[in-house]
């Protein structure tokens, strides 16, 4: 990408607030506009505190805006119409995870973007952390050896108790999924970017914690998982991935990979509050990075970094994540368990 400074614009004041922050760092860019659905106040108030000049109500508007860059931090049922918008009008176009409701329209999505020749970035931002690049550089010199397993968990408690800040987050036409949209799919893409190799979901299952929900002006009934877990098969070896996620464990808040292979094994442990991790090695050893050690995303996409996630990439996991999403979630009390229809492997 081009080293001047460039325009951008940044749809959604929830998780936008954190690309708002990683923008700050960027000198090379200038934040123009910050587009809203319904709080205006939080808009102005995020603007006031970042220096934006204008705040538009709805990203249509800012996607019809002078802008180099858009940025599409909004619900995942906009992600589509928003995304394709920006890259038809040849923006370098930033998605938050998962591209898109279904991977049918992630590959759409993807296909505009290579046709309009246009840089894009999913916001799988954990493969560019130091202990993944370094646990990928171990797997693909072989110092593993030939890979038996593969096991991937993300815990995290944000939506512990029947309260919670994200109305669209339990619904299934705006977010596709619950857990497995919020987390699994960063699994999925960090998965597929160090195994190297394609990964099909053979069984599933969810868990509903609160099946209702108390928002700040309502109460809703809850339709996405709030735990899940999966087996997943490479189609050609049949080398087995397994992987575990919940948005309400208690006081829990990781990221582990551990992958085994016939010389030996190796896991990354990783904090997603502050950055810090730990790779242990296969000898018995441990490289170890401290807080704040991602970087920033920004500054890899700006750079041109070929470790970030391209709407190819986000079309891959997003295969994955469609599987993991056909489920049917039960209506019982909380703490009940609610199986979910198991998705079997395609013959």
């Amino acid at each position: 990408m081009s080293a001047a400074p460039r325009r951008v614009g940044v749809i959604g004041t929830g998780f936008g607030e954190q690309h708002l922050r990683w923008l700050a760092n960027c000198p090379e860019t200038t934040v123009a506009q910050l587009a809203y659905d319904t709080d205006r106040d939080r808009a102005e108030a995020l603007a006031a505190k970042h220096h934006i000049p204008q705040v538009v109500c709805g990203g249509d508007t800012l996607v019809a805006g002078d802008l180099d860059l858009v940025v599409i931090a909004s619900p995942v049922s906009s992600h589509g119409r928003l995304a394709g918008k920006s890259v038809r009008l040849g923006r370098a176009t930033v998605c938050e995870k998962p591209l898109a409701l279904t991977a049918g329209e992630a590959a759409s999505l993807a296909a505009v973007a290579a046709e309009a020749a246009v840089p894009t970035m999913v916001m799988f931002q954990w493969r560019l952390h130091p202990a993944f690049q370094a646990l990928r550089d171990l797997v693909r010199s072989g110092g593993l050896g030939d890979l038996v397993h593969v096991d991937l968990r993300f815990h995290h408690d944000f939506l512990v108790g029947h309260q919670s800040p994200f109305a669209w987050r339990h619904d299934r036409a705006l977010a596709g999924a619950g857990a497995f949209a919020d987390q699994a799919v960063h699994l999925a893409d960090l998965l597929l970017w160090l195994a190297g190799r394609p990964f099909e979901v053979i069984h599933r299952a969810g868990y509903l914690a609160w099946p209702t929900r108390r928002t700040a002006t309502a109460t809703i009934t809850a339709r996405t998982e709030d735990v899940g877990a999966a087996i997943l098969s490479e189609p050609a070896s049949g080398l087995l991935a397994t992987m575990a996620v919940s948005r309400v464990s208690a006081g829990h808040r990781a990221i582990g990979v551990t992958i085994a292979g016939l010389r030996g094994t190796a896991e990354v442990r990783l904090d997603p509050d502050n950055e810090s991790a730990a790779l242990l090695m296969p000898e018995g050893g441990a490289m170890e990075w401290p807080a704040y050690s991602l970087g920033n995303p920004y500054s890899a996409f700006l750079s041109g970094d070929r470790n970030v996630a391209t709407f190819d990439d986000g079309v891959a996991a997003q295969l994955i994540l469609d599987r993991l999403a056909e489920q049917v979630t039960g209506q019982d009390g909380p703490g009940h368990h609610h199986p979910m229809d198991e998705a079997r492997r395609s013959t």
